[in-house]
Order: C-alpha cells, then sequence, then structure tokens
C-alpha cells in the first residue's frame, strides 16, 4: 500500500485478469482525487475530479477499436463492454468471456483455425455461430468454473 502524508486511500482498484494486471488507489486531497497507478513496477499519478470508475487508470488510451474492447473487458469486467444493436454497423466480432476460480474472467475474439478474429458481416450470421457454438458439447479449461460466454460487438 502506498502512503501519503498519513492519509489511507478512499477507494482501490485491482485487476488481475488475463495480460492487464494492475492496482490504482485514490487519495482524496484538497477535493479533488490523487490518483495513483501502476503496474509491472511502474506507479503514475494523475489529479482527478472522480474516483468512481478507478479501472479506467488501467486503460491505455491510444489503441484501436478491437485492443481498446478486448482490454475495457480485461479490466473492467465483460459486462461494461457494449453489445452490438440492429443500428450498428459491421463487420462484428464475437467477445467471448471465460469464467474462472479466483474469480477472474479473461476475453478474447473468437478466431478462426489461423488465429485471426472471425469477422461477421451481419448480427445474423454472429448470432448463428453463438448459437451454433453453445448447442456443442464445452469441455471446461483447467481452471475455468462454467462455460464461456458470448458478447456480439
Amino acid at each position: 500500500m502506498i502512503d501519503i502524508e498519513g492519509k489511507t486511500p478512499v477507494a482501490t482498484f485491482t485487476a488481475a485478469a488475463g495480460q492487464n494486471y494492475g492496482f490504482v488507489a485514490a487519495y482524496e486531497h484538497d477535493g479533488k482525487y490523487l490518483i495513483l497507478y501502476g503496474n509491472n513496477g511502474e506507479t503514475s499519478q494523475a489529479i482527478c475530479e472522480d474516483a468512481a470508475d478507478l479501472a479506467y487508470w488501467l486503460e491505455s488510451p491510444d489503441l484501436n477499436r478491437e485492443d481498446e474492447i478486448i482490454q475495457t473487458a480485461n479490466v473492467r469486467g465483460s459486462d461494461v463492454v457494449e453489445p452490438a444493436d440492429k443500428e450498428s454497423e459491421g463487420p462484428f466480432l464475437i467477445l467471448a468471456t471465460h469464467y474462472c476460480y479466483g474469480p477472474t474472467e479473461h476475453s478474447h475474439f473468437v478466431t478462426d483455425e489461423n488465429g485471426r478474429a472471425i469477422e461477421f458481416d451481419d448480427l445474423q450470421a454472429a448470432r448463428a455461430w453463438i448459437t451454433d457454438e453453445e448447442s456443442g458439447q464445452y469441455c471446461l479449461a483447467h481452471n475455468e468454473y462454467t462455460v464461456p460466454s458470448y458478447k456480439i460487438v
């Protein structure tokens, strides 16, 4: 724990999902929040008005759309990622989230046999892929406690 002038943090957040790991602490100071965040032995700081979403500080600001979705899902949780709707334009990807004991979750895009994310031209094709996948058998991997969930993005 980081000690700042003998104060303890008013809020903390720890991410431990997939490759995204870090610790964030918010200290109230002069009506604002001093945010300390870091991973891999590096600590950074910032001043902000709101400390409600501490997970935000572990996200990289300059990622492309696909990497941003994966990072958000792995840091804040897949429930934070907005699903595609009928107004969304393709191509569409399917976010698969695996649930492990700990508890932790790890998300990634479904891929083809070459390891590339499968792109779907329309929502119906993506829904059909999910229906087909969920109707088959799934063998839990080591440390998984349930079948993955799928979300079209």
